[in-house]
């Protein structure tokens, strides 16, 4: 049998200045089937959040005893906002969804992450993408006129599209962004009764690829224009379109242009390229 984690609790305050005490739940000692062997459990949830403010700080703290396994579930309620969250003392928690931390350190979480003390869906702290697919969009007005605003992963593609039924979506800008977000000024929400927004990932490995041969030496650049990270791309040159070679493999870490000379294509009387995603 598996040690479970102690138990969560949760307090609501309105002044916690005066209190000068230790709230704590970590797991103790669960006996195992055999009847005699013990394991420590996993920490439990400390939930405090002042009336006043939208969310709260979660604190998960097994006051220094590792635990080896997943040991702290958090239950999967799709995206979990919260002001702090700390995670201490040997604890290990996961959960399916994602965490949405307005206050912390992105480089503190993904080290929890790289560490294996923390396994989550998605994760962004402090309004900086840190973990796992994230497109999160708000509104806002500006001089009378809609800003869509959203969180993403950097680096990624996006298609933010509108509709005035839930029916029928149009896209209406399309970004890249460096950071973990981007913003629309939607200029034509005026003309329409009501207005719905939603962001799609477009996640392909490139653009397009273009080729140029040089008319003296006959060689060949190829440039694969728009390359995504996070995907391995091969580029395979062929005679008769049956078999293929390959003759480049590169993983960009942004999106960029890749090119690639072919000083071997003159030595074939017909050169055929294409490109594919490991």
């Amino acid at each position: 049998m598996a040690a479970a984690a102690a138990a969560g609790w949760a307090i609501e305050f309105d002044d916690m200045s005066a209190f000068s005490g230790q709230m704590e739940a970590r797991g103790g000692l669960v006996t195992t089937n055999s009847c005699c062997v013990s394991v420590n459990g996993g920490a439990g949830t400390v939930y405090l959040k002042k009336i006043s403010n939208a969310y709260g700080a979660l604190l998960i703290d097994n006051g220094g005893t590792p635990r080896g396994g997943w040991t702290t579930p958090l239950t999967n309620l799709g995206i979990l906002h919260m002001d702090s969250l700390l995670i201490s003392g040997g604890a290990r928690v996961s959960t399916p969804g994602g965490l949405r931390v307005g206050n912390g350190d992105p480089a503190q979480f993904l080290g929890l992450i790289s560490s294996n003390y923390l396994q989550v869906g998605s994760l962004v702290v402090s309004n900086t993408w840190v973990f796992g697919p994230v497109i999160d969009l708000s509104i806002s007005q500006s001089n009378g006129t809609i800003v869509i605003s959203a969180l993403c992963e950097p680096q990624k593609t996006y298609l933010l599209l509108a509709s005035a039924n839930l029916s029928s979506w149009i896209p209406i800008s399309t970004n890249t962004p460096a950071g973990s977000s981007f913003s629309f000024l939607d200029t034509q929400s005026a003309l329409f009764a009501k207005r719905f927004f939603r962001g799609v990932l477009l996640d392909f490995p490139f653009n397009a690829l273009s080729i140029s041969v040089n008319s003296t030496n006959h060689q060949a650049l190829l440039t694969i224009q728009g390359a995504q990270p996070n995907h391995t791309l091969v580029v395979q040159a062929s005679d008769d379109l049956i078999q293929w070679v390959p003759v480049l493999t590169n993983s960009p870490v942004s999106v960029t242009n890749l090119q690639f000379l072919d000083t071997n294509a003159p030595s074939h009387s017909k050169r055929f390229y294409h490109v594919s995603s490991q």
